[in-house]
């Protein structure tokens, strides 16, 4: 997380997770739906 945004978020509570896309489906010319997976959560 960087930025504002990052800061705010870590303010928060937010922690960083590594994730992996296992799986991805195009559901608009301009759209995709992605299923992610993360072990560290």
């Amino acid at each position: 997380m960087k930025g504002f945004n990052g800061a705010l978020m870590r303010y928060l509570g937010a922690n960083e997770h590594a994730a992996t896309v296992i799986e991805t489906k195009i559901i608009a010319p301009n759209m995709r739906r992605l299923r992610l997976r993360s072990e560290t959560a």
